[in-house]
């Protein structure tokens, strides 16, 4: 038997992680300001925008979208798209780069507070130990998947 489970969502929720990151590299911010006190700064309403706009991200560059979007807009899948197409290609471009880049230097740095900001959902070592086939599907990158 094959067993696939996504990684993000399923295995681990790593949305502080990935608020985090956006943030920080959208508002141009050091790698020293990857902590919990620019995590609790964050306005609310960012975080309501960011936490929906989650349901459709499907790839690193999607991140940019909630700051994007308006304080008070409710986001389903064609707004999603409409808000991601009316950005220029090369603000896109560059904020995956830089988030990219920024994650993994800022996983480097702080090892310890990256992975904290990951909260496990379900308990892996009881799906390995069913012993199937086991399969990891995943928009997230191999390297921080392997790093957990």
């Amino acid at each position: 038997m094959i067993v696939a489970l996504d990684f993000d969502g399923v295995i681990m929720d790593g949305i502080n992680e990935c608020m985090l990151v956006a943030w920080n590299v959208f508002n141009n911010k050091l790698f020293s300001d990857f902590n919990n006190k620019s995590l609790n700064e964050i306005p609310d309403y960012f975080v309501d925008i960011f936490t929906h706009a989650r349901n459709f991200v499907r790839h690193d560059g999607h991140f940019i979208i909630p700051f994007y979007a308006n304080k008070n807009e409710v986001i389903d899948s064609k707004s999603f798209h409409e808000i991601y197409e009316n950005i220029p290609d090369a603000d896109k471009s560059k904020f995956r780069d830089d988030f990219v880049n920024y994650r993994n230097k800022v996983k480097e740095l702080f090892p310890e507070y990256w992975i904290s900001l990951h909260k496990e959902l379900i308990d892996l070592k009881e799906i390995i130990d069913l012993d199937v086939d086991l399969r990891i599907v995943s928009g997230k990158d191999a390297e921080s998947i392997i790093f957990f």
